[in-house]
């Protein structure tokens, strides 16, 4: 489901490239995505997602908001100092 929505929609300007008529270079451009995703892992110690998904994001942006404790920690965030509303604790 994400590659053709990267593919196709992406986000913002930003599009995963699909290599044209060659199956070789959708490969490199999913490995390059993938390598990225890693590097930005690392140099932020950062979990898989970054959780900003507050109600004031998602009345902007649609979506759901997501509980603070659905966070992975990433940008020094303290898993142990979270706190949930009864309706976040709920999700």
């Amino acid at each position: 489901f994400c590659i053709p929505v990267a593919d196709t929609k992406g986000v913002g300007s930003d599009k995963l490239w699909n290599g044209g008529d060659d199956a070789k270079y959708d490969l490199v451009g999913i490995a390059a995505f993938l390598a990225n995703a890693m590097q930005e892992t690392i140099q932020y110690n950062a979990c898989d997602e970054n959780n900003w998904s507050d109600a004031a994001v998602t009345a902007a942006h649609g979506g759901e908001p997501y509980a603070a404790v659905s966070a992975c920690g990433q940008l020094g965030q303290s898993y142990q100092d979270y706190t949930a509303s009864p309706e976040e604790d709920a999700l």
